[in-house]
């Protein structure tokens, strides 16, 4: 039996439970349960279920003072989430703490290491079942209907990951700090939460655009060459919309940009237009921000590219649901995927899918300038904070500060100098200088250089200690946030990486933080952004819900900034509204005619921007 550790013990744990389930995912659906089994490493008491479909009783401790330990933690509570069980408050999910001690280190691919419980058993030498048997064994679970002898078998399956925790465990614990791990491990319910509560979506108005959506995209295409004459979009022999390289190269030239436009190593333009990550992940993006004529295209382009089939994944209760993805990033972050249905990184307007049911509301809950904040918490700048806390805009505040603006400047009066302020700001945490500046906005180099000092000049205390965080981490060759994510440091870091990952690294560790929080409260979690999260609750009382997912983001922001309090803004949607995302109402208008069959004639689209012929203009299909 294995003898509690006694920094465990001094947190109030008596027992430890080793737990495995099983269960049959479907695309959409919550998940179907099979089985789950259990052992207490302290008593050795043991625990096997096989699900009948009679909603057993939880049969396990139900108390604080218990230990849960599991591989993957939010899938063994969805199983409990299926099954009606309350979700255990003390956990340690050993993958976080294994993503944890691989972050930073790629594999034998130069790609990042996603463990499994097979590799962490084999790093530590321990014995374990082969990856076929393992195969074999899931293949069996998701084909159902099983036999008498079968079922016998899953449950032994089950068991022996059981037993590998237990041998697994002991192995790890030498190096995991356990406050921190038992963070971790709490978040797991909030992960699993959101991927049970699912996102309800307009379904109506989503099958409706999913049956039509071949037609949809060429009459995307056709809509906004028409509108906008890029000459960028073709149509090949069968009818089908094609983005064209030629006309691309073509278009950046007369809009003037092709000095500045960043090429790919073969010279062509970059179209890559990412949410997450630097400023080099959004190249059209920051294109369109200094050309407004260019957002047009880079929204249909980002439709067209990441909706190639308009297939998400809702189960029969008209919710959408994904897969959250905790500790994939390096930073801490969730990164759930765009194409297994991630609405919140799918273009802006399917947000308008989102609908509650009758009776029901929503409340996304995001927090105010949350970068900033963050940047001013950690250093301490008292101008930053300062602003900030004054509830004013911070990025005409920060060109106020700089004499580039008024007191009385508005975005409405003075959006260029806004843009400069803001842009050079939330790039200041990726590192960069007044040229990068001057290529993203298209000011001077000589008016980027001024707006470079002047930032240095309202901000010493900022700058001074992102340059110390980033000389601290190479010194210690490892980064560190606030609640303990960390990632080494060597001579392939990029310096940009030094200086944006206090940044991303805390702000996943108040997201953390703050759905645990929201967890404990009872608020119920449909959705997760980095920076916010979409909650339910009926509509006599989702005022309250939302006022209490702002007073946790208070409360989380202030335990990880060192007092510093980040502020949130709330948005409310009720039966039968939907969301309504800025600056989407052309889209989505759009979108609603093509719907109707409102179209363009093709032969008009052809005539102005060529037909695509054979290999006399190289294309990719949209």
């Amino acid at each position: 039996m294995l003898s509690i550790p006694e920094d465990l013990r001094a947190l109030g744990v008596t027992d430890i439970v080793a737990i495995d389930a099983e269960f049959v995912p479907r695309r959409g659906e919550r998940v179907t349960p099979v089985c789950i089994c259990g052992k207490s490493l302290v008593h050795g008491k043991e625990w096997q279920l096989f699900n009948d479909g009679n909603h057993e009783p939880c049969p396990f401790p139900d108390n604080a003072e218990t230990l849960f330990v599991s591989f993957t933690a939010p899938a063994e509570w969805s199983f409990y989430l299926a099954m009606g069980w309350e979700l255990p408050v003390t956990i340690i999910d050993l993958y976080a703490e294994m993503c944890l001690k691989f972050n930073g280190c790629p594999g034998k691919d130069g790609k990042r290491i996603f463990p499994s419980l097979l590799m962490a058993l084999d790093h530590y030498g321990l014995d374990s079942i082969s990856a076929a048997e393992k195969d074999e064994m899931r293949d069996l679970i998701l084909r159902g209907n099983y036999t008498p002898e079968e079922r016998q078998e899953i449950l032994l399956y089950c068991w022996t990951d059981v037993i590998a925790l237990e041998t697994l465990l002991p192995a790890m614990l030498p190096s995991i700090n356990t406050y921190q791990a038992l963070q971790r491990g709490a978040y797991t319910r909030s992960v699993a939460a959101p991927e049970f509560n699912g996102v309800p979506i307009d379904v109506p108005v989503y099958e409706d655009l999913k049956a039509k959506w071949t037609d949809i995209k060429v009459g995307l295409a056709m809509r906004v060459e028409q509108k906008h004459g890029y000459g960028v979009y073709a149509l090949d022999a069968k009818g089908r919309a094609h983005w064209t390289v030629k006309g691309f190269e073509s278009l950046v030239c007369r809009v003037g940009l092709d000095k500045v436009w960043p090429r790919t190593p073969q010279g062509r333009f970059m179209v890559s237009d990412q949410d997450d990550g630097g400023p080099e992940n959004r190249v059209f993006k920051t294109m369109a921000q200094r050309c407004p004529y260019l957002e047009p295209l880079r929204v249909t382009r980002k439709t067209l590219t990441t909706l190639r089939r308009f297939d998400l994944p809702i189960g029969t209760d008209g919710r959408c649901r994904y897969d959250q993805r905790p500790w994939a990033s390096s930073t801490g972050r969730n990164y759930p995927k765009t194409t297994e249905g991630y609405i919140y990184g799918l273009p802006k307007w399917t947000r308008r899918l989102i609908k509650p049911e009758p009776g029901r509301a929503l409340a996304y809950v995001d927090l105010r300038a949350c970068e900033y904040g963050i940047q001013a918490g950690l250093s301490r700048d008292p101008r930053m904070m300062e602003s900030y806390k004054s509830g004013a805009d911070v990025y005409l505040r920060l060109a106020e500060l700089a004499g580039a603006v008024p007191a009385d400047a508005t975005k409405a009066t003075h959006p260029r100098e806004r843009m400069l302020y803001k842009v050079a700001q939330l790039a200041a945490s990726y590192g960069q200088t007044a040229y990068g500046l001057a290529k993203n906005t298209g000011c001077t180099i000589q008016e980027a250089k001024a707006v470079h000092k002047n930032m240095e000049r309202v901000y010493p205390r900022y700058f001074a200690w992102r340059e110390r965080s980033a000389i601290g981490a190479e010194c210690a060759r490892r980064m560190i946030t606030p609640l303990g994510w960390s990632v080494p440091i060597t001579k392939n870091t990029k310096p940009n990486f030094l200086l944006n990952f206090p940044i991303q690294g805390a702000g996943a560790d108040i997201l953390r933080a703050a759905t645990t929080m929201m967890y404990d409260e009872g608020i119920r979690i449909l959705a997760m952004v980095h920076d916010a999260v979409l909650v339910e609750d009926d509509n006599q009382n989702i005022e309250q819900s939302a006022k209490m997912v702002q007073d946790c983001w208070r409360k989380a922001s202030k335990s990880i900034l060192r007092g510093f309090e980040l502020d949130s803004d709330i948005e409310i949607v009720r039966y039968p509204d939907t969301f309504a995302p800025e600056d989407t109402d052309e889209f989505w208008n759009f979108l609603t005619e093509l719907r109707q069959g409102v179209c363009v004639p093709k032969n008009d689209f052809q005539s102005e921007t060529g037909a695509l012929e054979g290999s006399e203009e190289e294309a990719v299909s949209a």
